[in-house]
């Protein structure tokens, strides 16, 4: 019992527990992988939702005029802002509930039917224009009549094809969505919703545990790279259509945000524990992570610069962040230096697979502009880091576990007095170290037991082992929690009140005796008897000693050790005479 008041024992899992867990959470996310398969495999009754409208027109480009023109062929110079681009042509086919579709890059837009107006984005000056489709309902009758589409540019460089329009089924079109992108959509909403869990969980279980910081920055990048996903898949498009500009700012910002948090997943050691030369890199890395989004939001507000035009800095430094994560980690893997190697092949994969997404990405985006919509395979990459960070958090959780555990054993070694399972000297002489170098009011307090001559012949040194073990006990009952108990040698005993100040001594020795007089009625042998003496030192010692140095502050700890004892053999020379007088 004395050891367990002395050194309370760590709260660790069961080893057993922990790998059952770990089964279970890698189990589980196998097979939500193959019920998502299973999900989006599945067949979807949309029936025909879209007839493309891609021959036959005509188009105005500044001015310059061409016709029966084929816009699967048709290119035409990046125009800059303020230039005006129309392209009409007669719309064929018929569709129930009728709805126009067509993409639109960073313009406002005018469309008309026969030369009267349907719908217009963007007349008003906005900040964010935006790209991707939009969607204006046509009435029953369009079979026909011809459909022209007004469009200015609103930045440079962002317009130099047209996608061809069509027209959909307006009852059919979220189904027709869902149709084609079910497995991005579940899995980005899976991604978001099991991040905002792990971030919540993970911010009330901190305090326990601070690896699970790293858990919350990943969940915080996987959240951005989510929201990317909902942006660059036009999935945005199933909660809120026409909204261009909503869907810019999170393409865009998520874009450039998401690689501040995922390279602060490797604080720890990239930064913290590693001591190479390298290691200025990381502040370097977040520092640009941090400043660019800022200063890309002021330039944006500020009409200087639109976000959409510094897309190429943001790409440069998402590419920098995946090199620099990939080569640190295969350089401290190489060297044999402290990194989880489990985290090796989750990195190496979300690197490679970013890398590749970036590329086809980039051609999408400004080559084959007429494909259909981008569906990233990002998250493929996402799914076989997130497993990687689960066993590494696992294994790190272990290792720390049994690290804990070594540490708790030398320190019982070295400053656990056997016997009792209180402290020992050496833990008193550490504890003045502390006090010299980081001086505060202090107290102590010294014990000496009376009656263990006694004991031993009287009863023998098992009853006198049994005394001293029985006051330790009492001592660390009284005082364990305001100071620190430990056993000197023999039958002599001291209390070290670290911070005086947060300490009633008078009520604790009242205390002491009570407990003390307690524990006699039901003791067999001889009973429990002490002498005690106390010297302490207040603030304005304690800035004295301050003023004159270190030197000064351990010699005070010594006398007040010394005034103590000093004490302390008054008041057994005082408890032996009243024995004597009774």
């Amino acid at each position: 019992m004395a050891e367990e008041t002395a050194f309370p024992k760590r709260k660790t899992g069961n080893e057993d527990n922990r790998r059952a867990i770990l089964c279970y959470i890698l189990g589980g996310m196998a097979l939500l992988l193959l019920v998502l398969i299973y999900i989006a495999m599945g067949e979807s009754n949309i029936g025909e939702a879209k007839l493309q409208q891609n021959q036959h027109y005509d188009v105005n480009v500044n001015g310059e005029m061409y016709t029966d023109v084929d816009l699967a062929q048709f290119t035409f110079p990046d125009m800059k802002k303020g230039d005006l681009l129309i392209y009409s042509t007669k719309l064929q086919g018929h569709m129930e509930t009728p709805m126009l579709r067509f993409f639109v890059a960073h313009s406002s837009v005018r469309v008309f039917l026969d030369g009267e107006q349907l719908y217009t984005y963007g007349e008003q000056p906005q900040h964010m224009y935006g790209y991707g489709y939009i969607t204006v309902p046509l009435p029953s009758d369009y079979e026909g009549k011809t459909l022209t589409v007004s469009q200015t540019v609103q930045e440079d460089g962002e317009v130099h094809k047209i996608r061809i329009p069509s027209v959909c089924n307006a009852d059919l079109y979220n189904d027709g969505i869902l149709g084609t992108k079910r497995l991005q959509l579940i899995v980005d909403c899976a991604v978001i919703l099991l991040s905002a869990t792990v971030i919540v969980v993970g911010f009330l279980f901190l305090h326990r545990n601070p690896l699970i910081c790293n858990l919350i920055w990943m969940s915080i990048a996987f959240i951005w790279i989510g929201l990317w996903e909902f942006g660059i898949g036009n999935l945005i498009e199933l909660f809120a259509r026409n909204q261009l500009a909503l869907k810019g700012y999170i393409e865009y910002l998520s874009l450039y945000i998401a690689p501040l948090f995922f390279t602060m997943y490797f604080a720890d050691d990239f930064y913290y524990r590693y001591k190479g030369k390298n290691r200025i890199l990381f502040p370097v890395m977040i520092s640009v992570d941090v400043a660019f989004p800022i200063i890309a939001l002021f330039l944006h507000f500020m009409d200087i610069i639109h976000i959409p035009k510094i897309l190429v800095v943001g790409h440069v430094i998402i590419v920098a962040t995946l090199f620099y994560i990939l080569a640190m980690t295969i350089v401290r893997v190489v060297r044999k230096e402290a990194f989880h190697k489990e985290m090796l092949i989750g990195t190496i994969a979300l690197v490679v697979v970013s890398m590749v997404d970036f590329a086809r990405y980039l051609y999408y985006k400004f080559v084959n502009v007429q494909a259909s919509d981008f569906e990233s395979i990002v998250l493929i990459g996402l799914y076989v880091f997130a497993l990687s960070v689960i066993i590494d958090f696992f294994n790190t959780q272990q290792r720390t576990t049994l690290a804990e555990a070594r540490n708790e054993v030398l320190e019982k070694l070295a400053y656990e007095d056997i016997m009792t399972g209180v402290f020992n000297r050496q833990k008193v002489n550490d504890l003045e170290q502390e006090i010299v170098k980081e001086p505060r009011p202090f107290g102590i307090v010294n014990f000496d037991l009376n009656d263990l001559k006694k004991a031993n012949d009287r009863y023998g040194h098992a009853e006198g082992d049994r005394l001293i073990t029985d006051f330790a006990k009492l001592l660390q009952s009284v005082f364990g929690k305001d100071g620190v108990v430990a056993r000197m040698g023999g039958d002599e005993f001291i209390v070290v009140y670290p911070d005086l100040t947060q300490v009633d001594h008078e009520k604790l020795m009242e205390n002491l005796q009570k407990q003390c007089e307690e524990m006699n009625r039901d003791r067999e042998g001889v009973r429990i008897s002490y002498a005690g003496g106390f010297a302490g030192v207040g603030r304005e010692e304690l800035e004295r000693m301050r003023q004159q140095g270190e030197e000064e502050i351990g010699r005070v700890f010594r006398e007040m050790y010394k005034r103590a004892d000093e004490k302390m053999y008054e008041n057994k020379a005082l408890v032996k005479g009243k024995k004597a007088e009774k």
